[in-house]
């Protein structure tokens, strides 16, 4: 069910307070719109909010470059980086201070799922485990492909023998060509 569309038009002018302090998770959704059931986007809306939490403190949704446009209430008081100055001394529930106030959201309504069978764990049949890293190598010009194979094999000759030849049968996985200069460049 389309309920807007975002447009990035321009880039920031200052990519600390621009790019550097945004905070994108799957939980930040319009009210009443639900997350799909995919169990890998599940763990995501929990996880993703919490990383935002430990990496940008407490008060994150409430940076410019986060900020929603109505008030965030969120019912953190103090803490790092708060950008308001909150009143009263109330900022839980339940509480007689102040009239029952912050108090949970009502409900929203939720959809039914119906699932029915057996869920499974299993390898799928057909896995490319190497195609985008080779297609990311192949994309690369002459002299960005270079500077890869030079920075590989730079790292990978401090390593021992038994690892440097796993690496290049990943690496020849991923590309053929890839694998055989670096191969060259440690000399196996």
């Amino acid at each position: 069910m389309p309920v807007g569309m975002r447009t990035l038009e321009r880039n920031t002018d200052n990519f600390f307070a621009g790019g550097g302090q945004a905070a994108f998770w799957p939980a930040d959704i319009v009210a009443g719109v639900e997350p799909s059931t995919d169990k890998l986007l599940q763990g995501r809306v929990f996880s993703y909010a919490d990383t935002q939490r430990h990496r940008l403190g407490p008060n994150f949704q409430q940076l410019p470059v986060n900020r929603p446009l109505v008030e965030v209430r969120n019912n953190q008081r103090d803490g790092f980086m708060q950008q308001s100055i909150p009143s009263g001394t109330v900022n839980y529930e339940p509480n007689s201070l102040a009239a029952g106030m912050p108090s949970e959201a009502p409900p929203a309504p939720m959809s039914r799922n119906h699932i029915e069978g057996e869920a499974t764990q299993q390898r799928i049949s057909k896995t490319e485990d190497f195609y985008q890293a080779g297609e990311r190598y192949r994309s690369l010009g002459k002299m960005d492909r270079d500077h890869l194979v030079g920075n590989l094999v730079d790292d990978l000759g401090k390593a021992d023998k038994k690892i440097q030849k796993r690496m290049v049968k990943n690496l020849s996985s991923a590309d053929a060509a890839m694998g055989k200069r670096v191969a060259k460049g440690l000399k196996l």
